[in-house]
């Protein structure tokens, strides 16, 4: 049985020491702060010493290398199989004793994987391994064998009946659009929910979206006559809406209110009405079961006072109880009314 740790002292220099990972810290002469320092020291997470050679050290540089020069959704992926790999195998495990069967153990104990995901499980390791044979951090691959299974075929077809029931029950203004462009031109949904304006090519009718990094060469969707006109239509759409907020020169969203002097002086009066009255004044006495707002004064007659004292809203119309919670809600999100 092993000896518990705990501080000692030194007798050559009077000092208390405790060993931690094989060195011996100096915890200081006197005994009750060098306690305190062992226990501090103790509740402390320890840093793991990984050795360089190691398969999460790998993982880590590839990982680091995919984030930096790949799509956020490739450097995700990557990074949600690699993790799950990673907590499966020993810490400090050489890539030189890594074996296929540490690779398939992990892959066999995920009973709810389909063949498809166990395929991209495998070929996200032996990338890792790839990529670090082409840097020179290794000189062979310890998995290059590994064989991985085939994924099945989906040969489900959506019949034109269901397509046209969806388009039935559709209400949506945009969704029939998305539904008649996947049937016309059978595009990816990336494809479609990426798309924007500037990546319409006119001239030849079809989608021209630029690529990721790490992929060569760009996505093109040909257009039949019919997807043509609605994404025509829907470019219209977005060039009016750009042009009519340059022309108003409007930002996106709606203007703060406290934006010029008056609106501002309304802010600060109303600030100064909603403070909690003194305890003579308010509703309810009681403190137990009474609401926050029943220590200030009611909306209504913020909204009195603010009209009598002259000051006017935004629109010019006279204040009310709901403009009046509508402001204090917005300089107070977290207050519950």
């Amino acid at each position: 049985m092993s000896r518990p740790r705990k501080p000692w002292l030194r007798k050559s220099n009077k000092c208390w020491y405790v060993e931690v990972d094989g060195k011996q810290v100096n915890l200081g002469r006197n005994k009750k702060e060098a306690h305190q320092r062992f226990h501090k020291l103790m509740a402390e997470p320890r840093k793991v010493a990984v050795s360089s050679e190691s398969v999460v050290v790998l993982i880590d540089i590839y990982l680091e290398w995919c984030q930096k020069h790949r799509a956020e959704e490739t450097y995700t992926w990557y990074f949600d199989l690699l993790q799950q790999f990673a907590k499966t195998i020993d810490r400090n495990l050489r890539y030189a004793d890594l074996r296929p069967f540490h690779v398939q153990q992990w892959v066999d104990s995920r009973v709810d994987w389909k063949k498809g995901t166990q395929r991209n499980a495998i070929a996200s390791v032996k990338r890792v391994f790839n990529w670090a044979m082409e840097q020179g951090y290794i000189d062979t691959n310890p998995i290059a064998l590994m064989t991985k299974p085939q994924c099945g075929k989906k040969e489900l077809l959506v019949p034109e009946d269901h397509y046209k029931q969806m388009l039935e029950f559709s209400h949506d203004e945009d969704f029939p659009d998305l539904l008649i462009v996947h049937w016309e031109t059978g595009c990816r949904p990336q494809e479609s929910l990426r798309v924007e304006a500037e990546h319409v090519d006119q001239t030849n009718q079809r989608w021209v979206i630029p690529t990721t990094p790490g992929k060569p060469d760009n996505r093109v969707v040909y257009l039949t006559d019919e997807a043509f006109v609605i994404t025509q239509r829907r470019m219209l759409r977005f060039w009016k809406r750009l042009v009519t907020r340059i022309r108003n020169r409007k930002k996106v969203g709606r203007k703060p209110f406290g934006i010029n002097e008056e609106e501002q002086r309304a802010v600060d009066r109303i600030r100064v009405l909603n403070r909690k009255l003194p305890k003579h004044l308010r509703r309810s006495h009681s403190t137990q079961n009474s609401s926050d707002r029943e220590h200030r004064r009611s909306f209504q007659t913020i909204a009195n006072c603010l009209n009598a004292e002259d000051i006017h809203t935004r629109t010019g119309k006279p204040w009310s109880a709901a403009t009046v919670r509508n402001l204090i809600l917005r300089m107070y999100p977290r207050r519950l009314y």
